[in-house]
């Protein structure tokens, strides 16, 4: 049975937060909630732990993760390649729904970038995925705690249905607020590509480069 803890988003134990931390870093798996829907998080550069994130939710192997961070700080300990677009972007429509997608170096496991070169970051809004992050001391996995093609949780009780006995650590934060996943915005090639529309509307994105947007969704 997977263990459940009840964290208050307005008042947060981190005595709580600090055991989610200590399974992830060793190589379990904890779902939590984010500002859009409940995630899975694993040590992304545990290929291992990765894994197990892609057969719990009968992923793709061909779709790459995305990862959470605690502060736009963060992004300097993380060997990334970003377009001069990316940090007006980040400092824009950070913290909030919005995962963009650069180039990175090798240090991070094949897996987890599904055999490519690039990943999607992202700085959510709530504030006990980003106390797991600094706990960690590195970025976490943030993908929706469903199963492929299923909607995603916005609660726990679709969470359990879902996974039953196969997540280590379940934080009960009540329900989520998002409508839909982040909007996923591509920026490892020539155009900035929408891989996802989610809950930021891509029009704000649009308006904001001041340049037309490509539309490529995930499959």
């Amino acid at each position: 049975m997977s263990q459940i803890v009840i964290i208050d988003p307005e008042h947060i134990n981190k005595e709580e937060i600090k055991k989610a931390a200590h399974i992830v870093r060793a190589g379990g798996v904890i779902v939590f909630p984010t500002d859009t829907f409940y995630a899975v998080g694993v040590n992304p550069y545990d290929p291992q732990a990765v894994d197990k994130v892609y057969q719990l939710k009968r992923r793709k192997v061909t779709l790459p993760m995305l990862l959470l961070i605690s502060e736009v700080e963060d992004l300097k300990k993380i060997p990334i390649e970003p377009p001069p677009s990316f940090f007006p972007l980040v400092k824009h429509f950070w913290p909030g729904p919005l995962t963009i997608v650069v180039k990175v170096a090798d240090r991070f496991p094949d897996n987890l970038k599904a055999g490519g070169q690039t990943l999607g970051f992202r700085l959510p809004q709530a504030e006990i995925a980003r106390e797991i992050v600094r706990q960690c001391g590195f970025p976490i996995t943030g993908s929706s705690a469903n199963i492929s093609g299923h909607p995603p949780s916005s609660h726990v009780g679709e969470v359990i249905r879902q996974f039953s006995t196969k997540i280590d650590l379940i934080i009960d934060g009540g329900t989520t607020t998002g409508v839909r996943g982040s909007t996923i915005l591509d920026l490892s090639g020539d155009e900035p590509t929408i891989l996802r529309k989610g809950d930021l509307p891509w029009q704000e994105i649009q308006a904001f480069l001041k340049l037309p947007l490509r539309f490529k969704e995930q499959k």
